[in-house]
């Protein structure tokens, strides 16, 4: 809807968060392999951040049904930034509230929008096909390797990834 005015985009994205947050967010479910990852990421010595562009009501409901939340080092959310993917912001200040510095860290996304920020931030972008983008699409946005779910990525990446410090 780029030709629409700016007064009724926000509207509509008003009211798409609402039908979201009243029709699907109660029933939403974690992708299989996501609780694991966290706890064996944390297990080996690394920090885990989030950055993410939705709004901290449903971030809260997502790490509730994760059950993850004690484990998260940092989290930047939509809210804590003018500018969300594919735009760098969340990343950087995701590696600032963390502590961290862009080439000791990597990401694991299921957009391009995902990738392209991370490349921005100068992270290594990993993706998984969970959210509906080709393998293809993952990879020409910068992805270094492309997975089905976090299940894959953590079955074939465990050993190298929890041996590189």
């Amino acid at each position: 809807m780029p030709h629409c005015p700016e007064k009724t985009r926000k509207e509509l994205a008003k009211q798409q968060g609402e039908l979201y947050r009243k029709e699907y967010l109660p029933s939403v479910r974690p992708f299989d392999g996501v609780p694991e990852l966290i706890r064996q990421t944390k297990a080996g010595g690394f920090k885990v951040g989030l950055a993410t562009t939705c709004q901290p009501d449903e971030l809260k409901v997502y790490l509730d049904k994760l059950g993850i939340d004690s484990l998260i080092d940092g989290i930047a959310c939509g809210t804590d930034v003018k500018h969300g993917k594919p735009h760098p912001d969340l990343f950087k200040l995701g590696l600032r509230r963390l502590c961290c510095d862009a080439p000791s860290s990597l990401t694991l996304g299921d957009s391009p929008y995902d990738a392209n920020a991370a490349c921005l931030a100068h992270l290594e972008p990993f993706g998984v096909e969970t959210g509906g983008f080709s393998r293809d699409a993952l990879r020409e946005a910068g992805c270094r390797a492309v997975f089905r779910d976090t299940k894959d990525f953590l079955e074939r990446c465990e050993h190298w990834l929890f041996n590189m410090r």
